[in-house]
């Protein structure tokens, strides 16, 4: 038999069920509402805080630190970065580290550096004083001038001569000397000349040498010898010219000898005898 509507335990049984369900219902939401409650404190007072914090930067900081430390009720942490000031806007960039490490000293080897040719070259490294100063910037000069040409730390020869030359650290203006002697001794060498000599009879005959002057000397050769100098311990500016004017009776031969810049003159006349 088909039944028509509800038994009374039915109901009751149904009642008991939404009761439960309405119950459970709202313990979840009275959760929920409880956490979405703290959640909108918390948020309110780190908004708070940050504010507290703002305001107290931009009326205190006035310049840059590269460390900030947080507080936010129980929880603290210490976060790196830099923070600027730019009128009354605070901003702060983590994860940045803009310590400046400033110069205290520079230092030259010890020396003096000798160079001893004019256009050679000596390098020398300035050293700043800590090692990870911020500022590894330095000038070059020379006092006197027109010794040596300096510039990063190569210091060329250009006159014979001392000079101090100096490093200045861009950083605190900091120096460092060191004494530079300037030479040339290949230039300035005992240069001189060793010998003049002619072809006479199939061999070199050397002519003893009393210094610059006319050397007469006579020969039995039909053609004119030829001549011949010779320079010991030459250096880049030192040079021999020859030249001969020949004939069949008589010749002159005439050498001129340049050492360290002074030429000097030999003449040498050949008679057929």
């Amino acid at each position: 038999m088909n039944k028509k509507g509800l038994t009374l335990i039915e109901i009751i049984i149904s009642i008991a069920i939404l009761s439960i369900v309405v119950v459970m219902f709202l313990s979840i939401f009275s959760n929920q509402h409880r956490l979405i409650k703290k959640s909108s404190e918390d948020t309110s007072d780190l908004i708070t805080n940050q504010r507290l914090i703002e305001r107290e930067l931009s009326r205190k900081v006035i310049g840059a630190d590269h460390q900030i430390d947080f507080s936010f009720g129980t929880i603290d942490f210490e976060v790196d970065g830099v923070l600027s000031v730019e009128e009354s806007f605070t901003n702060f960039i983590p994860g940045v580290d803009d310590t400046v490490v400033p110069v205290t000293n520079v230092t030259l080897p010890s020396g003096p550096i000798n160079i001893t040719e004019l256009g050679a070259s000596e390098y020398v490294s300035a050293s700043v004083v800590p090692e990870n100063a911020s500022n590894q910037n330095v000038t070059w000069s020379s006092n006197p001038e027109g010794v040596v040409l300096v510039d990063y730390g190569v210091i060329r020869g250009f006159a014979v001569g001392t000079t101090t030359v100096t490093v200045t650290s861009e950083d605190g203006g900091y120096t460092a000397d060191i004494i530079v002697h300037v030479t040339d001794e290949i230039a300035g060498s005992d240069a001189e000349l060793a010998s003049i000599e002619y072809y006479s009879q199939s061999s070199w005959q050397s002519i003893t040498l009393a210094g610059p002057g006319n050397y007469n000397l006579t020969v039995t050769d039909n053609q004119p010898p030829e001549v011949r100098a010779t320079i010991s311990n030459p250096g880049p500016d030192d040079s021999i010219s020859i030249t001969q004017a020949k004939n069949y009776t008589q010749n002159v031969a005439t050498i001129r000898v340049t050492i360290d810049g002074t030429t000097t003159e030999y003449t040498v006349t050949f008679t057929k005898g």
